[in-house]
């Protein structure tokens, strides 16, 4: 007798044992799948350059030169003159506003370069990668 109340106990031992591990699997699984949809709805976050320009007016020019931070490549970088979008085809400016970067020429805009508009501009935007990484007010 005893020995029979003993398998009887052992038996509902594990199966106590066999029915919190498969609650505990059910809420693993769970828990990764709650935390991959939320990761989904996370929006990409794109890091932005970080870039220190310095823009100088003198006889009807602007100078803006690349004074810090990352080289930025003249194919990714656009520029908001005042309400005008340019871009760079080389070297110049390739919008109404006539301009050239003065450089080594290795089609990056980077420390000590600079960009010489040949207009009076009151507002840049230097963009990169559709991000904006500087504002200049003249």
């Amino acid at each position: 007798m005893l020995r029979s109340l003993r398998s009887i106990l052992d038996c509902r031992a594990v199966s106590e044992i066999v029915g919190e591990m498969l609650l505990l699997v059910i809420v693993v699984v769970l828990a990764g799948i709650l935390s991959s949809n939320i990761a989904s709805l996370i929006p990409n976050v794109q890091d932005t350059a970080y870039v220190e320009m310095l823009a100088v007016s003198e006889n009807g020019k602007l100078n803006v030169t690349h004074i810090g931070g990352e080289p930025l490549s003249l194919s990714e970088v656009k520029l908001m003159l005042d309400d005008e979008m340019c871009g760079f085809d080389g070297t110049t400016l390739d919008c109404k506003v006539s301009g050239k970067l003065f450089g080594n020429g290795d089609n990056l805009w980077e420390f000590g370069e600079r960009l010489q508009i040949n207009s009076s501009v009151s507002r840049i935007l230097v963009i990169y990668h559709d991000q904006i990484a500087c504002k200049i007010f003249v």
